[in-house]
């Protein structure tokens, strides 16, 4: 299996997208090409980009100002739109974004610019979880947050009778303390 791992619970996988299956690209395949690994991922992602039509973006209106953003598709590749989120920004955050990918046609998202990240991370935790749970081609029933590209994984646990989010001190620090009220 060709794979990365951009975040805990999330696997990039290297994949052949034939006409009736969607196949793991062998090891021994990517020697043969003679390419680096880290191009021939490039290349993939392109052709994800590429791939018509795009996912279509969706927003949900929380409460007051608090939102979060969608990206579904039927495709089977639509969560992995997640890889180049930027791209999905129209103003980017020095926050960054809390993001869910908890199914292969799904990318949750928010982009965090103020303490309205609380509604929706409150949101986005049972919202995950239930998509995950449901599928169908199931990734992740986390959360992460997403800052230039790179991922942290934002520990949560979901039970019938509560929901706990538990942020790394990281998260703490340069977002829950310093975004302003909204």
């Amino acid at each position: 299996l060709v794979h990365r791992v951009p975040a805990e619970g999330l696997v990039e996988t290297l994949v052949y997208d034939l006409p009736s299956a969607v196949r793991t690209v062998p090891p021994d395949h990517v020697r043969k090409w003679g390419l680096p690994e880290e191009e021939v991922f490039r290349i993939g992602l392109e052709n994800v980009k590429a791939e018509q039509p795009p996912p279509a973006r969706q927003l949900y209106r929380l409460d007051q100002d608090a939102a979060l953003l969608a990206l579904v598709g039927n495709s089977f590749f639509t969560a992995s739109h997640a890889l180049f989120l930027g791209d999905y920004l129209e103003a980017p955050s020095t926050f960054g974004a809390v993001v869910a990918v908890p199914h292969r046609h799904a990318v949750l998202f928010h982009v965090i610019r103020d303490m309205q990240v609380v509604p929706a991370i409150n949101s986005m935790i049972p919202m995950a979880f239930g998509m995950y749970q449901e599928g169908p081609g199931s990734i992740s029933p986390h959360i992460y947050w997403w800052r230039g590209g790179e991922w942290v994984h934002l520990p949560t646990k979901v039970t019938a009778q509560s929901t706990t989010f538990s942020p790394p001190d990281p998260f703490v620090q340069q977002v829950l303390n310093r975004v302003p009220e909204p």
